[in-house]
């Protein structure tokens, strides 16, 4: 009898604890408004470092904080384009992780961003497994980072961006080509054919610059084997590094940038197929509370390369803390043995 009754009374805290839990506010959520906004999310995991999020919107960002979960601390910045340096924006220091942020917006192709870039930071320093459930509900994209044992969810994630980014490319080309093809008239029915050759492109400031493409052209003209000089030494054949130049701003990757990190890829595949040994390092300066800016930059431009197949045991990022009297405008990007 007093077995039964202990039953009783065990059964009886367990249903009152689990409706405590229950009853309990699981979610705490923080808005920022202005249409100048860029918002970064350091989300800081027991002791496995942090992981950076960005949001560049013009609209107001939500994020939820689940305080079901059993991690250490968040941190939420806020910084405006006219105020410097960073601001906490509240105080946003809990005892969970955030598990979805809600851009509201149009700008729906670079609210994937930051689970790409978390992926990337988390799977290659093999701490946290994470993968983002992508939801577009009308002109609303939530980004649920949720944890999991294996790596396909990472890879089929990544497949299906890259399939995404791949048809965007292909829709771009399309559209260029079919822009070069002028449109028949009767009176230039006689007129010389049209070539589908594209035009000549006019150089734009920040294009990378390649020793490669100099030895490359050497080599069409006939010049074989003229020595090549690459960053201060003289080299026959070919050279074993490149110069990226690019400018940091606060804004996602633009198409611009990835226009120029394909040139790397495509550099990149180039010395693959010649089985030289390459490396790429993502140097950038940084002033004193722009450390997270440009450390941010330079892990979304990783991120981006990792996920176009280069390895990552081959990729470094580094910021250089130096003084400069205002914001840093530029990141030397680096390619070498």
């Amino acid at each position: 009898m007093r077995c039964y009754a202990g039953l009783i009374l065990i059964g009886l805290s367990v249903v009152v604890q689990a409706r405590q839990y229950w009853a309990r506010e699981d979610v705490a959520e923080w808005v920022f408004q202005g249409p100048a906004d860029h918002c970064v999310m350091s989300q800081t995991i027991a002791g496995f470092g942090s992981v950076m999020f960005d949001q560049n919107i013009g609209h107001p960002l939500v994020v939820r904080i689940n305080t079901a979960l059993d991690l250490t601390e968040v941190h939420v910045f806020h910084m405006s384009r006219e105020s410097t340096p960073w601001q906490p924006a509240s105080p946003a220091v809990v005892n969970e992780v955030p598990v979805e942020i809600s851009g509201e917006g149009h700008r729906l192709e670079f609210a994937a961003a930051p689970a790409e870039l978390a992926l990337d930071a988390l799977e290659s320093t093999h701490q946290l497994r994470l993968t983002p459930e992508v939801k577009v509900l009308g002109d609303r994209l939530d980004v649920v980072m949720q944890p999991v044992r294996m790596h396909d969810a990472i890879r089929s994630f990544r497949s299906c961006r890259l399939a995404q980014i791949q048809k965007e490319q292909e829709m771009a080309a399309k559209s260029r080509r079919e822009a070069s093809i002028p449109a028949k008239h009767p009176q230039h029915e006689a007129a010389r054919p049209v070539s589908l050759r594209p035009a000549p492109q006019k150089e734009e400031k920040n294009l990378i610059h390649s020793p490669y493409q100099d030895w490359l052209k050497q080599h069409e003209a006939g010049h074989h084997g003229v020595p090549v000089v690459t960053r201060g030494h003289a080299k026959e054949g070919v050279p074993t590094q490149m110069i990226m130049h690019f400018a940091v701003d606060k804004s996602s990757i633009s198409k611009a940038l990835q226009d120029q990190m394909e040139g790397i890829v495509k550099e990149w595949e180039i010395r693959r197929g010649e089985k030289r040994s390459m490396s790429l390092l993502l140097e950038g300066d940084a002033s004193a509370g722009h450390e997270a800016l440009v450390q941010h930059r330079l892990e979304a431009i990783r991120g981006y390369l990792l996920a176009r197949g280069m390895p990552a045991a081959r990729l470094h990022v580094r910021v250089r803390k130096v003084v400069f009297t205002h914001q840093p405008d530029d990141v030397d990007v680096t390619v070498g043995d």
